[in-house]
Protein backbone atom coordinates (compact mmCIF):
# COMPACT_ATOMS: atom_id res chain seq x y z
CA UNK A 1 0.00 0.00 0.00
CA UNK A 2 0.91 3.54 -0.31
CA UNK A 3 0.86 5.69 2.48
CA UNK A 4 -1.37 8.44 1.62
CA UNK A 5 0.37 10.92 3.91
CA UNK A 6 3.40 10.49 3.39
CA UNK A 7 3.55 9.06 -0.56
CA UNK A 8 6.40 6.20 0.49
CA UNK A 9 4.92 3.07 0.33
CA UNK A 10 4.47 0.85 3.19
CA UNK A 11 3.85 -2.71 3.75
CA UNK A 12 0.58 -3.35 6.27
CA UNK A 13 1.07 -6.57 7.98
CA UNK A 14 -1.79 -6.33 10.65
CA UNK A 15 -4.65 -4.23 11.05
CA UNK A 16 -6.85 -3.71 14.03
CA UNK A 17 -10.55 -1.38 14.67
CA UNK A 18 -11.48 0.63 17.63
CA UNK A 19 -14.57 2.85 17.58
CA UNK A 20 -14.14 3.09 13.61
CA UNK A 21 -10.98 3.78 13.66
CA UNK A 22 -8.59 1.52 11.44
CA UNK A 23 -4.97 0.90 13.23
CA UNK A 24 -2.35 -0.80 10.83
CA UNK A 25 1.13 -1.53 11.23
CA UNK A 26 4.14 -3.13 9.15
CA UNK A 27 7.46 -1.46 7.98
CA UNK A 28 8.52 1.16 5.01
CA UNK A 29 11.36 0.96 3.22
CA UNK A 30 14.21 3.46 4.06
CA UNK A 31 14.95 5.90 0.93
CA UNK A 32 18.43 5.31 -0.52
CA UNK A 33 19.13 2.28 1.33
CA UNK A 34 18.21 -1.71 1.24
CA UNK A 35 16.83 -1.18 5.08
CA UNK A 36 13.50 -0.89 6.11
CA UNK A 37 11.57 0.52 9.46
CA UNK A 38 8.84 0.23 11.32
CA UNK A 39 5.71 1.94 10.43
CA UNK A 40 2.06 1.97 12.00
CA UNK A 41 -0.34 4.51 11.02
CA UNK A 42 -4.68 5.37 12.34
CA UNK A 43 -7.00 5.60 9.21
CA UNK A 44 -10.86 6.77 9.34
CA UNK A 45 -12.59 3.02 8.64
CA UNK A 46 -15.39 4.95 6.80
CA UNK A 47 -13.45 7.43 4.64
CA UNK A 48 -9.93 6.19 4.73
CA UNK A 49 -8.72 9.44 5.99
CA UNK A 50 -4.94 9.50 8.10
CA UNK A 51 -5.26 10.81 11.36
CA UNK A 52 -1.99 10.07 11.78
CA UNK A 53 1.18 8.37 10.29
CA UNK A 54 4.38 7.15 12.28
CA UNK A 55 7.52 5.70 12.01
CA UNK A 56 8.61 5.29 15.86
CA UNK A 57 11.33 2.88 15.43
CA UNK A 58 15.25 3.12 14.09
CA UNK A 59 16.25 1.78 10.30
CA UNK A 60 16.32 -2.02 10.74
CA UNK A 61 13.08 -2.47 12.16
CA UNK A 62 9.38 -3.70 11.21
CA UNK A 63 5.99 -4.56 12.92
CA UNK A 64 4.73 -8.34 12.72
CA UNK A 65 1.82 -10.18 13.53
CA UNK A 66 -1.12 -8.78 15.13
CA UNK A 67 -0.70 -5.73 16.90
CA UNK A 68 -2.79 -5.19 20.15
CA UNK A 69 -4.72 -2.19 21.17
CA UNK A 70 -4.67 -1.42 25.20
CA UNK A 71 -6.25 1.17 26.34
CA UNK A 72 -4.41 4.42 24.56
CA UNK A 73 -1.30 2.17 23.40
CA UNK A 74 -1.08 0.24 20.64
CA UNK A 75 1.75 -2.43 21.59
CA UNK A 76 3.60 -4.51 18.52
CA UNK A 77 6.31 -6.94 18.11
CA UNK A 78 9.21 -5.56 16.12
CA UNK A 79 10.78 -9.11 14.69
CA UNK A 80 13.83 -7.10 12.67
CA UNK A 81 14.96 -4.81 15.68
CA UNK A 82 14.36 -7.44 18.46
CA UNK A 83 11.84 -5.60 20.40
CA UNK A 84 8.31 -5.05 21.56
CA UNK A 85 6.94 -1.13 21.43
CA UNK A 86 3.92 0.61 21.92
CA UNK A 87 3.14 3.79 20.62
CA UNK A 88 -0.08 6.58 21.79
CA UNK A 89 -3.29 5.48 19.82
CA UNK A 90 -3.86 9.34 20.01
CA UNK A 91 -0.87 10.40 17.62
CA UNK A 92 1.25 7.08 16.89
CA UNK A 93 4.18 8.46 18.98
CA UNK A 94 6.71 6.22 21.11
CA UNK A 95 5.81 5.75 24.32
CA UNK A 96 8.80 2.83 25.40
CA UNK A 97 10.34 -0.17 23.55
CA UNK A 98 12.00 -3.47 25.14
CA UNK A 99 14.68 -4.35 23.68
CA UNK A 100 15.57 -7.98 23.63
CA UNK A 101 19.25 -9.91 23.16
CA UNK A 102 20.12 -8.16 20.02
CA UNK A 103 22.16 -10.99 18.73
CA UNK A 104 18.45 -13.13 17.87
CA UNK A 105 15.69 -11.64 15.59
CA UNK A 106 13.11 -10.29 17.83
CA UNK A 107 9.32 -11.72 18.33
CA UNK A 108 7.83 -13.71 15.06
CA UNK A 109 4.38 -13.49 16.06
CA UNK A 110 1.92 -10.52 17.72
CA UNK A 111 1.90 -9.61 21.75
CA UNK A 112 -0.71 -11.57 23.77
CA UNK A 113 -2.94 -9.17 25.98
CA UNK A 114 -4.61 -9.93 29.37
CA UNK A 115 -5.31 -6.42 31.26
CA UNK A 116 -2.09 -4.89 32.59
CA UNK A 117 -0.15 -7.59 31.01
CA UNK A 118 1.49 -8.48 27.72
CA UNK A 119 3.16 -11.98 27.34
CA UNK A 120 5.66 -11.91 24.15
CA UNK A 121 8.27 -14.63 22.66
CA UNK A 122 11.30 -13.83 21.01
CA UNK A 123 14.07 -15.64 18.84
CA UNK A 124 16.61 -15.34 22.33
CA UNK A 125 14.85 -18.59 23.44
CA UNK A 126 12.86 -16.75 26.16
CA UNK A 127 9.32 -15.64 26.78
CA UNK A 128 8.49 -12.11 28.28
CA UNK A 129 5.95 -11.07 30.68
CA UNK A 130 5.38 -6.94 30.39
CA UNK A 131 3.82 -4.25 31.77
CA UNK A 132 1.43 -2.55 29.73
CA UNK A 133 1.97 0.83 31.03
CA UNK A 134 5.93 1.07 30.48
CA UNK A 135 6.59 -2.32 29.24
CA UNK A 136 9.40 -3.49 31.86
CA UNK A 137 9.73 -7.21 33.03
CA UNK A 138 7.51 -8.55 34.72
CA UNK A 139 9.21 -12.25 34.40
CA UNK A 140 11.09 -13.87 31.49
CA UNK A 141 11.17 -17.99 30.98
CA UNK A 142 14.26 -19.09 28.57
CA UNK A 143 12.51 -22.59 26.88
CA UNK A 144 14.06 -24.90 24.71
CA UNK A 145 14.31 -22.89 21.43
CA UNK A 146 13.55 -19.48 19.55
CA UNK A 147 9.80 -19.03 20.09
CA UNK A 148 7.65 -19.28 16.96
CA UNK A 149 4.55 -18.57 18.04
CA UNK A 150 2.47 -17.63 21.47
CA UNK A 151 -0.96 -17.62 23.00
CA UNK A 152 -3.50 -17.90 26.00
CA UNK A 153 -5.63 -20.21 27.65
CA UNK A 154 -7.37 -18.88 30.54
CA UNK A 155 -4.21 -19.18 33.71
CA UNK A 156 -1.35 -19.88 30.89
CA UNK A 157 0.66 -19.02 28.15
CA UNK A 158 1.55 -21.42 25.58
CA UNK A 159 4.66 -21.31 23.79
CA UNK A 160 5.91 -23.04 20.71
CA UNK A 161 9.53 -24.01 19.97
CA UNK A 162 10.05 -26.61 17.08
CA UNK A 163 7.68 -28.51 17.53
CA UNK A 164 7.32 -28.34 21.63
CA UNK A 165 4.66 -26.71 23.24
CA UNK A 166 5.26 -25.10 26.36
CA UNK A 167 2.76 -23.84 28.81
CA UNK A 168 3.98 -21.76 31.52
CA UNK A 169 2.20 -19.96 34.60
CA UNK A 170 0.69 -16.68 34.00
CA UNK A 171 1.72 -15.24 36.93
CA UNK A 172 5.17 -16.71 37.18
CA UNK A 173 6.15 -17.48 34.44
CA UNK A 174 7.08 -21.40 35.46
CA UNK A 175 7.44 -24.06 33.21
CA UNK A 176 3.86 -26.55 33.49
CA UNK A 177 4.47 -29.14 31.10
CA UNK A 178 5.98 -29.36 27.45
CA UNK A 179 4.11 -31.39 24.87
CA UNK A 180 4.77 -32.57 21.86
CA UNK A 181 8.26 -34.10 22.30
CA UNK A 182 6.86 -37.03 20.86
CA UNK A 183 6.60 -35.65 17.29
CA UNK A 184 7.75 -36.63 13.66
CA UNK A 185 11.31 -35.99 13.33
CA UNK A 186 11.05 -32.31 11.64
CA UNK A 187 7.89 -31.23 12.44
CA UNK A 188 7.23 -27.73 13.35
CA UNK A 189 4.21 -25.55 14.24
CA UNK A 190 3.30 -22.81 11.50
CA UNK A 191 0.37 -21.37 12.69
CA UNK A 192 -1.15 -19.15 15.91
CA UNK A 193 -3.13 -20.76 18.42
CA UNK A 194 -6.85 -21.50 18.28
CA UNK A 195 -8.32 -22.48 21.53
CA UNK A 196 -11.71 -23.80 22.64
CA UNK A 197 -13.34 -25.74 26.06
CA UNK A 198 -9.18 -26.02 27.21
CA UNK A 199 -7.97 -27.49 23.56
CA UNK A 200 -5.56 -25.02 21.80
CA UNK A 201 -5.26 -26.40 18.46
CA UNK A 202 -2.60 -25.51 16.22
CA UNK A 203 -1.12 -26.41 12.98
CA UNK A 204 2.17 -28.04 12.17
CA UNK A 205 4.16 -28.99 8.91
CA UNK A 206 2.38 -32.17 8.64
CA UNK A 207 -0.81 -32.12 10.17
CA UNK A 208 -3.14 -30.05 12.92
CA UNK A 209 -2.25 -30.79 16.50
CA UNK A 210 -4.80 -30.35 19.68
CA UNK A 211 -3.14 -29.76 23.44
CA UNK A 212 -4.73 -29.38 26.44
CA UNK A 213 -4.57 -26.79 28.28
Amino acid sequence: MVSSATGLRAIGVGVVERNDTLFVAGFRGVPGTRFRKAWVAAYNARTGAVFWDSEPLPDRTGAIGRHVLAGDLLIFSDFEGGSVAAVSARSGELVWRMVMDRYYVGPPSGPQLDGRVVYIGAGDVNVYALRVADGSVIWRREIGGAVDNIGQCGNYVMAASTGVQYLLSKRTGAIITDQGRDLPENEYFLSGYAVSNGIAAVSGKDAIYGFRC
